[in-house]
């Protein structure tokens, strides 16, 4: 935002809250891949105003959990996988919000 620039670290979380602008250019030594999952959390977003990223969350095994499941059709399983990474970075974005 305003031309700032943030750092992603590998199993970084970039949240980007509700309709708030950003352009990614993405700049790394090898292949980038990356997940993107939206919703539609409005106490989270009142909560940051602004971009963050969450470094070193280890949520890729969550993250990837989701997809597989997604891959394989099993919407239950994709829902529980995601409760489950909600259930991680929940507390990590509110704890953000303090300092």
């Amino acid at each position: 935002p305003d031309g700032e620039v943030l750092d992603c670290p590998e199993n970084s979380v970039w949240f980007l809250p509700k309709h708030k602008p950003y352009k990614a250019d993405w700049h790394a030594n090898g292949y980038i891949s990356f997940y993107v999952i939206e919703f539609d959390m409005d106490f989270i977003s009142e909560l940051l105003p602004s971009h963050q990223v969450l470094k070193d969350t280890g949520t890729l095994p969550l993250f990837n959990a989701i997809f597989k499941s997604r891959e394989d059709g099993d919407d239950v399983k994709a829902l529980k996988n995601f409760y489950s990474l909600l259930d991680v970075i929940l507390p990590l974005i509110t704890s953000l919000s303090i300092t």
